[in-house]
């Protein structure tokens, strides 16, 4: 299968579609089947012990001690815990100047959705998703269980999406994605919200 986005968006997206959802491929699944969540999640917020910050696009938050960042790109960094069990990315994608934030999340669960399909996977829960304010803030969150087959873990994932505040003179958006099998949410996933909840433009 080929997938083509308009304008910037093309280059944008391979690093979403290869490293968030996989290898695509032309087959069908039902989108939405059960899946089975072993573990509740922690809602602790821990404190967090640095920041980082992205001098090209202007955002920060701060990150759980012992991860590691990997600065492939301005418009791709990548963090890790440091067991490996946790990740996080952001993605920013040079939008044009004619989307919405709602355009433009909707675009995101669409891609989701359709690569789940494409794939094959066993299951695609979307657990929550919708527009949140948030100390003068507004995004999208997207949070789902991924799980691709029976080789590979039950993956909690949330996703904040959002458009720069300065948009569409500055006309980004953001992607930022965090996840962790389902073996390691008691460890990890407090750190997960935490980080997530300390992003700023």
């Amino acid at each position: 299968i080929t997938y083509s986005f308009p304008g910037e968006w093309q280059d944008a997206m391979m690093p979403l579609v290869e490293y968030s959802f996989g290898t695509l491929t032309d087959t069908s699944f039902p989108v939405g089947a059960p899946v089975v969540v072993a573990t509740p999640r922690p809602t602790e917020i821990p404190a967090l012990a640095q920041t980082y910050l992205n001098d090209k696009y202007g955002y920060s938050f701060e990150i759980a001690s012992g991860w590691a960042v990997d600065e492939e790109s301005d418009d791709y960094v990548s963090f890790w815990s440091d067991d490996e069990n946790a990740w996080l990315e952001v993605i920013t994608w040079d939008l044009g100047t004619s989307y919405s934030l709602s355009e433009f999340a909707e675009e995101v669960r669409a891609l989701l959705e359709e690569i789940a399909l494409d794939e094959n996977w066993k299951a695609l829960e979307i657990t929550s998703w919708g527009p949140m304010h948030e100390d003068g803030r507004e995004y999208y969150q997207l949070d789902y269980l991924k799980h691709p087959s029976e080789e590979y873990c039950v993956e909690h994932i949330s996703k904040v999406l959002e458009l720069s505040g300065s948009y569409p003179a500055k006309p980004y958006g953001f992607i930022v994605s965090a996840g962790t099998c389902d073996h390691s949410l008691d460890i990890h996933w407090q750190d997960i919200e935490a980080i997530l909840r300390s992003f700023r433009l």
